[in-house]
This record gives structure tokens, sequence and C-alpha cells, in this order.
């Protein structure tokens, strides 16, 4: 049994904003990127043989999804599409699947463990289009999905679409589902924020007394999916002191995304008034890395010299870090990472973080081989180290 919707008007704006929070909607002027529309979604239900042991019911969910971008806005060469559920339901599996680089077309089918399992030229249970992007799928085993497109010559309009196998309460039938689109513009004008408006929507689902739910085609097909390779996910902790370290900052975040890394850095999330002591904490504690990257300000401020009315945001963060540090420092040495930008130097290291006798990371271009170290410390290869002086 299939539900399905079509809502043509539900759409998350790709939209920039200034720095005074005040929303730039001139149309079709240069500061609206484009739009994310939900073209249709539609669910079916999956019967598998554990549903009832385990007080669920298992759905195959279609999302339509339409990127229409501005040929006149800024470019940008990455975005992220989240669906979040209700913390009572699960991702058990999401398509597409992490790839490096652009794929074909391709199908799935729904094996009995709940998994998408590609299915060669058989009909399948899902379709995917050929896609042109590098795409990296997190928080499959959580309530919240996400996908993010990368593409180094940046995003045209198109069709794309996403499925994903979920795990709801047994006799569910209409479940809630926030979209969000999170991104960054590729200039340089640091005055200009992405601003996250995302949309709330309710998606029919066949309940456990639906007539007629679909059993596997291939149900021993592939084996038990455990949860793909989630890449670091990384905090950039940095000071506001010119506009020029701010667009560096930024350009570091972007490189980073470029080559797979989960990136999280504060004008990704300007857009909503926010506790940012909270905010910072979460980020903190829930970042494999955390990069403090070498500044006058940062320095003066991570040892404790900066007024109190300066730099407040900062202070916070450089206030958990030096917790944590003192807490475990063994566990927090590791995570905690200096980082020196071009024109920077290692005495703008606070000196809690021991800029001479610890490991720091030195960029020297926003290159594979002009960040190697900081890029080999983030894989985790034992063979490249970090720069003591």
């Amino acid at each position: 049994m299939k539900t399905e919707i079509r809502e043509q008007h539900l759409a998350v704006p790709l939209r920039l904003r200034d720095q005074g929070s005040r929303l730039l909607t001139r149309p079709p002027g240069p500061l609206d990127l484009g739009v994310l529309r939900l073209a249709g979604c539609q669910a079916q239900r999956v019967a598998l043989s554990d549903d009832a042991s385990t007080g669920h019911d298992h759905h195959l969910v279609r999302f339509n999804l339409e990127l229409d971008v501005n040929s006149s806005a800024p470019p940008f060469d990455w975005y992220e599409v989240t669906l979040s559920f209700p913390e009572t339901s699960t991702v058990v599996d999401a398509a597409p699947h992490t790839a490096p680089h652009p794929v074909g077309a391709h199908s799935y089918v729904v094996n009995h463990y709940a998994n998408l399992v590609p299915c060669g030229d058989h009909p399948g249970d899902a379709y995917l289009p050929v896609r042109d992007a590098a795409v990296s799928t997190l928080g499959v085993g959580t309530s919240v999905v996400r996908w993010q497109y990368r593409r180094v010559t940046g995003f045209t309009s198109g069709s794309q679409v996403a499925w994903v196998v979920l795990a709801a309460p047994a006799g569910t039938t209409t479940l809630p589902v926030k979209l969000s689109v999170r991104f960054d513009h590729a200039g340089e004008d640091v005055d200009l924020l992405p601003v996250d408006l995302p949309m709330h929507l309710a998606v029919a689902l066949a309940g456990s007394g639906a007539a007629s739910a679909q059993t596997p085609l291939f149900p021993t097909a592939g084996t038990r999916r455990t949860a793909e390779p989630q890449p670091p996910r990384i905090f950039i902790c940095y000071a506001h002191d010119t506009p020029h370290h701010i667009q560096q900052c930024r350009a570091l975040a972007r490189f980073l995304q470029r080559q797979g890394f989960d990136v999280h850095i504060d004008h990704l999330y300007d857009s909503t008034r926010q506790d940012w002591y909270v905010w910072a904490h979460e980020q903190i504690t829930t970042a494999d890395f955390t990069l403090i990257i070498a500044s006058p300000a940062c320095c003066v401020v991570g040892d404790g010299q900066m007024p109190a009315k300066l730099h407040r945001g900062l202070q916070s963060e450089m206030g958990i870090l030096r917790e944590l540090l003192h807490t475990d420092r063994a566990q927090w040495t590791k995570r905690l990472l200096p980082v020196v930008l071009p024109g920077g130097t290692p005495d703008e290291i606070p000196l809690f973080l021991q800029p001479r006798t610890v490991d720091h990371y030195p960029v020297h271009a926003f290159t594979k081989a002009g960040a190697a170290d900081l890029l080999a410390a983030l894989r985790h290869d034992p063979r490249v180290q970090g720069v003591a002086a």
C-alpha cells in the first residue's frame, strides 16, 4: 500500500543575509541563491518478519527534490539536505549511499535486514538517477539523516531523489518531518551569512493494518549493512580578528568540506537565536576534532588576557576547552588541534595548548599539499605528524 503527497509549494529557500540580521530577499537579486523544493513524497510499508517482535513497522519513503539555482547568485560548491524524524523513529538505511565521486543510475532492493542493496540490472524497490556530485550520507541509525553534496564546479538546477528505510512505532499513520538545508557561498564577502529556514511536513504512512505490505523482492540479498564509516566531525573555533582572518577561516571550512569532512562553524548557525554557550559546548563535545585557529585575538583570549566585554563568545569556547583539557589531558590533547593559517605564526597559539612542546598544524594553502599535515591528522594517519617548534 502506497501513500503519496504532492505539494509543489513546499520549499526551503537558499538565502543569504547581512551581518545585521536583516533578511535580504531582493528577487531576483544576487542574494537569493535559489530554492530546494519538495516535489513529492511517497511511502510504502515493507513487511519484515521481525516487525511484530520489535514493535515497529518499516517503511520505504521516497523524497523527490528539485534544486532551482539562480544563475546570477553567488556560487556554492556544497550543500546538505537534512531530514529530521521523531526520536521514536530510526533511519535504518538511506540512499544515495556515500560515494566520493559522481555515479550512474542504479537500483536498490530492500532485504530482510531493512537495508537497501544494489541489485544490478534487476528491477528494484528504489531507483536513483545519475548523480553528478559526490555525497556523504550521515546519520544512518539515528532519527536524523543528512546528505552532503559536493561539486567543485558549483551546482545548477536539477532534480534528485532521496530514499529512506524508516522504522516507526507500529501503527503510525502520519509522521512529522523537518526538511532543512545547510550551505555556504563561495564568495569572499564575510558580511553575507547563509540562512536556515527549514520547512515542516507530514508524511502519510501505511499503518500495521494495511491490507497489502510489500515483501522484499530478494529477502536474502546482501548482508546486514553496518553503519557506513562516518567522516570525522570537525568544529572550527576562531576569533573574529579581521575580515581577512574570518574569510580565511571560512575558506578552510569550505576546503575541508570538499575533502568530505563533516564541518561545523559558527556562521552556518547564525540565522536563529542561539544560546551560544550551549551551542559551543555541544559542538566541542560532539566533534571528533576541534580546530583552534591561531590569531592574535585567539592567543589573548585563550590565555585569559582579553577584557571581559570583548570576544565573549570565544571566551566561552576557550573556557570549555581549558576545562576539558584539564579534565582528561590524554583524550583532549588528541582532539584539540591548533592550526596556523597562511600568514600566521605558532606564537598566536594560546599557551594552554602548548604551541612549542605539542604538535600544531600549519596550513600553507587550501590544497591537499598545503594542508597535508592537518589532513593526515584528521584521517588518523600515524605516518604524518604535526609540527612542534
